[in-house]
């Protein structure tokens, strides 16, 4: 029988990734493209390999929007964590973060600023670019597509370095030009955290300059905002400004309201979101389906703490009129600070990763019991660990409420993705649980979603908002 199509997938449940109801068909594959889709039984050709789809679902790969790993790839090429999960495109570079570009006069400092969420701190780095860093992971070969954000940190990292002031004329000028070329090389887009040095010291402004860039190239500004405690709300208006400034589409990185006292201000954030889409700003969120989020522990500090790089901020922690500041900070606030340890408390923040042997044991331990068990009250117990692990130390923040991300998850233009850290220890479960997690306790468990608006926060949706052709879709035309 002569051979018409390489793969046939035979009479499974289509959930296409539109969002449209599921229908029962098989999908015809040659080489790595889909070539139809026709109603189940109706294909009667021949087929080099048939995948009987019979009580299964057949959906597009999975779009990971938040991802972290920009390092994982090259290291790890297998991408088994995400696999498992049904993700076969990763975009990296989230939270300001990511591996270009690199400067000469600061590739130390990008690295220094880059590893604590990324890992893999001893990988050389051998690019400074976005078509370097590609190249580089082009000869990894890894088993998922990968597309990345470049980070505005890293920009400004690369420019300036841990200098916590305003960038003179030429710095700036340096840093839309990295801007741009990052985006003419392919970036789909860039992406701030402005609660980690040095993207914190941004200003709207600098930022709006930055995120001009992308709105010329149709591309997407994400950030992490600078507030998800008490000064949410505002730190969503600012998100949405930068969008009203520049015309770029705009994106909520992870949408959450973390500190009891804040739940309930998903509501007013979406009604937020939904008029910033009234007035004509392609605004969007990305989220993860738990209610702890993580991050380094080195978050927790004042952002003049961080100021200078790491050496400076182990000096200051060992300084007892700088600690007695951070202390007072914790207590008092700052202003346009996310203050967690005021917001959700010791009780509710985790060690989940440290370095040396010593400490291994106060993994998996709350601040507050882990401080106790040393006879020390938290703030000491918590100045001293970042001392004695170099800045080193990740957390896990139980921080969130059930009904607010449920409302995310819900909104229509929402996306998911794992936002999952590969630095060691004991990371989050969100790195490897994340797509299952959605699709069986919030689709087949309580019906929160359907399964074709999930799949579609997952697929279509995300591809579109990247601008990444020929995923997303179980259609003619599109990737197998």
């Amino acid at each position: 029988m002569t051979r018409e199509v390489d793969l046939l997938i035979r009479g499974g449940r289509v959930v296409d990734g539109t969002g449209n109801p599921w229908r029962y068909a098989d999908v015809l594959v040659e080489g790595n493209r889909i070539v139809d889709v026709v109603a189940a039984g109706q294909y009667l050709g021949a087929a080099g390999e048939v995948v009987d789809a019979s009580d299964h679902v057949v959906a597009p790969g999975f779009v990971d929007i938040h991802s972290h790993s920009d390092l994982a790839l090259l290291a790890e090429p297998g991408a088994d964590q995400k696999l498992r999960q049904g993700v076969t495109t990763e975009v990296v570079g989230n939270c300001g973060i990511s591996v270009v570009p690199v400067t000469e006069r600061f590739k130390g400092e990008c690295q220094q600023y880059a590893t604590p969420v990324l890992g893999f701190g001893d990988l050389e780095w051998e690019w400074s670019d976005v078509d370097g860093y590609l190249a580089r992971v082009a000869a990894a070969g890894p088993a998922v597509n990968v597309a990345t954000y470049v980070g505005l940190g890293s920009i400004r990292c690369a420019v300036t370095g841990f200098d916590p002031g305003t960038p003179s004329r030429q710095q700036r000028r340096d840093m839309v030009e990295l801007a741009a070329a990052a985006l003419h090389q392919g970036a789909v887009g860039l992406s701030s955290g402005l609660v980690y040095s040095p993207g914190s010291y941004s200003s709207l402004e600098e930022i709006s300059e930055l995120v001009e860039q992308a709105a010329r190239v149709g591309a997407l500004y994400s950030s992490h905002m600078r507030d998800q405690g008490d000064g949410f709300l505002e730190s969503v208006a600012e998100t949405l400004e930068v969008g009203r400034r520049t015309g770029a589409a705009v994106q909520i990185a992870h949408h959450k309201v973390v500190g009891s006292r804040n739940w309930g201000n998903v509501t007013q954030s979406l009604a937020l979101l939904r008029q910033a889409r009234a007035d004509g700003i392609d605004a969007g969120s990305d989220v993860y389906p738990y209610l702890a989020g993580s991050t380094t522990m080195t978050a927790l500090l004042p952002a003049w703490a961080m100021a200078g790089g790491l050496t400076a901020m182990l000096q200051r922690l060992a300084d007892p009129e700088q600690r007695a500041r951070i202390k007072d900070n914790w207590v008092s606030g700052l202003f346009r600070w996310d203050n967690r340890v005021a917001s959700i408390g010791w009780d509710n923040i985790y060690i989940s990763q440290v370095s040396t042997a010593g400490n291994q044991d106060l993994v998996g331990l709350s601040v507050a019991v882990a401080a106790r068990s040393r006879a020390v009250d938290p703030e000491n117990f918590l100045l001293d660990l970042l001392i004695a692990e170099d800045g080193a130390v990740g957390n896990i923040q139980v921080a969130c409420s059930e009904q607010d991300l449920r409302q995310v998850m819900q909104e229509p233009t929402t996306c998911f993705g794992s936002d999952g850290l590969l630095a060691g220890g004991r990371p989050h479960p969100r790195l490897h649980g994340t797509f299952p997690r959605i699709l069986g306790e919030y689709v087949r468990d309580n019906g929160i979603l359907t399964m074709e608006d999930a799949v579609r926060k997952m697929t279509s949706q995300p591809a579109r908002r990247l601008g990444l052709a020929g995923i997303g879709l179980v259609e003619p035309g599109f990737s197998a």
